[in-house]
């Protein structure tokens, strides 16, 4: 009988470690406790961030082959919801070696400092302190940006095997084929976020009914609007074609309608965790009523 689509998805990866202290197939335990652990975190964390916090998923670790250090971890992942493995990278479908994925993002970083974020267009551009940008999908970045995540992922992929000669990290699928190899020399991509650096920005322009609480025809500044709660914010008139139009006749104007604006909204979140939100119309489309 074939598996109903309701049944958890099984994926196996083999997490190993190849350095000095593995050659007689033994490691340190707390070492491994961690990592297992930390990779076991990093996994369900992702998990809940994609596909919400109800969604549960089981990771199991199966007794390595005798003869040679290997930990084998069994997953099973909600169907319905994204390939969370697939999105980190762990997955049998692509590696480190793919931008497109948490890990080979944070391998294409290469350790830079990430200052700020800016949700755009249905991506997420990543700027880091040397003015470069990097755009992500947002499941991808939503992960990357995530400090508990990050921290078991440093725990895994960096201090076991940073500083280490010829030390390296190794994921397999299933059929033993290597998924991702990662270097001692490399291990420095993989470490947590600094704490307090990262300014995150959302920028979004939709269409909104507003009312004008407050105009002035002669700058783009002086504008304010009443937002539905009530309360009253500043915004920045950009619309030069409709300033113009008042102010020479050719349009009529009225505080007291409603008006259909194209309105861009951006949102600056600052590393102390403060939060900024900037309005601009960019159109005044028409009058309601």
């Amino acid at each position: 009988m074939a598996p109903s689509s309701n049944e958890p998805s099984k994926q196996v990866f083999k997490l190993s470690y190849d350095m000095e202290e593995t050659a007689n197939h033994t490691i340190d335990a707390e070492t491994l406790g961690h990592s297992i652990l930390s990779l076991s975190n990093a996994i369900k964390s992702s998990n809940r961030l994609i596909n919400g916090e109800q969604s549960d998923l089981q990771v199991k670790v199966r007794a390595h082959q005798e003869g040679s250090f290997m930990v084998e971890f069994v997953t099973w992942l909600n169907t319905g919801g994204a390939d969370v493995l697939q999105i980190l990278g762990i997955s049998t479908a692509v590696g480190v070696g793919c931008a497109n994925t948490v890990l080979g993002a944070m391998e294409a970083l290469k350790g830079r400092k990430i200052v700020g974020s800016l949700k755009r267009d249905g991506k997420v551009i990543l700027k880091t302190k040397d003015g470069e940008e990097h755009e992500l999908e947002p499941n991808i970045a939503k992960i990357l940006l995530n400090k508990d995540v990050r921290k078991d992922i440093e725990t895994v992929f960096t201090t076991p095997i940073e500083n280490k000669d010829d030390a390296k990290l190794i994921i397999k699928n299933e059929n033993d084929d290597e998924v991702i190899v990662v270097v001692s020399e490399d291990a420095a991509a993989f470490r947590k976020l600094p704490q307090k650096t990262l300014e995150q920005v959302e920028e979004e322009t939709n269409q909104m009914t507003i009312h004008f609480s407050q105009v002035n025809f002669e700058s783009a500044t002086g504008w304010k609007f009443k937002l539905p709660n009530g309360e009253i914010e500043s915004v920045r008139m950009n619309h030069e074609a409709f300033i113009s139009r008042i102010n020479q006749g050719y349009e009529e104007f009225s505080k007291t309608k409603p008006c259909l604006v194209m309105m861009k909204t951006v949102k600056t979140t600052k590393p102390d965790g403060s939060v900024n939100t900037r309005y601009t119309i960019e159109e005044v489309i028409r009058q309601l009523g």
